[in-house]
């Protein structure tokens, strides 16, 4: 197997903004909230 190495950007920005984080975060909170609330009612 030949390892993978990413090195570290010198150029450019990342295209990823606080939006896309957001939705991310809130993304995940909302699918636990939402599996919590589903054992409940069983």
């Amino acid at each position: 197997e030949v390892p993978v190495i990413f090195t570290d950007r010198t150029r450019g920005t990342s295209k990823m903004s606080g939006a896309i984080i957001s939705e991310a975060v809130f993304g995940v909170i909302k699918m636990k909230l939402k599996s919590l609330f589903n054992r409940i009612k069983v």
